[in-house]
């Protein structure tokens, strides 16, 4: 299991004990920076759904990450379209843990609910002021999620090198009810150049780039969006854009300015 996600399992409650040894579990702190162009590249783009690409690689699948000093868990499990979350968030002071999900395809968010304790919950519905915090992290991780899952289900340019696990974990995995390997994995950008999508074939010819993402964008040609993708050599560097969010006319006056 990863750091904070073995942590948990020595403490946890039996349900989550038991949804962690039926989990595959990814560290994933590697992309973070990456899966943070997607979401901005997304917002410039006006493009606001969840792809049906972000889908879970096993059942059940914790994501682990690093964030800003704090370990972040997300503990998934898939129902149809829908990805379902367990957010548990390892803060200075405590450990916070909330619900939240998404659906594929569409820009819907679930339910969010907030665990306030081990035995209270508070649920927030849309009559609640659209700035609470609590509501704004949960929908802000969907969006961090889905970007995540969009990325290491791209064995192109992610690798997962897969890493030994706690015995005594293991060995109590094994005995639950619907046991699983419960190895992880660490999740990397893959050597070498690449060439976006998998149906694009590189030839000698083509220039050599710096990593980038190829943003989302509609094509009135077809009358869609094309999903977006990452290109180049991650061996000449990481190019992030950092996006604006704001409209290119609103841009295209500040440059004048």
């Amino acid at each position: 299991m990863t750091p904070f996600a073995a942590r948990l399992y020595k403490t946890a409650p039996v349900e989550l004990r038991r949804l962690l040894a039926q989990s595959q579990f990814f560290e994933v702190s590697a992309i973070v920076e990456m899966a943070d162009e997607m979401i901005k590249a997304d917002v410039a783009a006006g493009c606001d759904f969840y792809s049906e690409f972000a889908v879970l690689p096993a059942k059940k699948t914790v994501v682990e990450f690093l964030s800003c000093g704090a370990r972040i868990a997300l503990l998934c499990e898939q129902f149809g379209d829908e990805i379902q979350y367990i957010g548990v968030l390892d803060g200075p002071a405590a450990v916070h843990q909330f619900k939240s999900g998404f659906r594929l395809k569409t820009n819907e968010n679930l339910f969010v609910e907030w665990l306030v304790s081990a035995d209270e919950a508070v649920r927030l519905s849309s009559e609640l002021d659209p700035k609470d915090e609590r509501l704004l992290t949960a929908k802000g991780m969907n969006f961090i999620l889905e970007k995540m899952l969009c990325i290491i289900n791209q064995p192109r340019l992610v690798e997962r090198a897969e890493r030994p696990t706690d015995k005594r974990i293991l060995r109590e995995a094994r005995h639950s009810d619907d046991p699983a390997p419960a190895i992880w994995h660490q999740c990397r950008i893959r050597p070498g150049a690449h060439h976006g999508p998998v149906t694009k074939a590189a030839s000698a010819g083509d220039p050599v780039m710096p990593l980038h993402y190829v943003r989302t964008h509609f094509k009135p040609s077809l009358g869609k969006w094309i999903e977006g993708f990452w290109r180049g050599d991650i061996a000449l560097g990481l190019h992030l854009k950092w996006y604006s969010p704001r409209p290119p006319a609103q841009n295209e006056r500040r440059i004048a300015a």
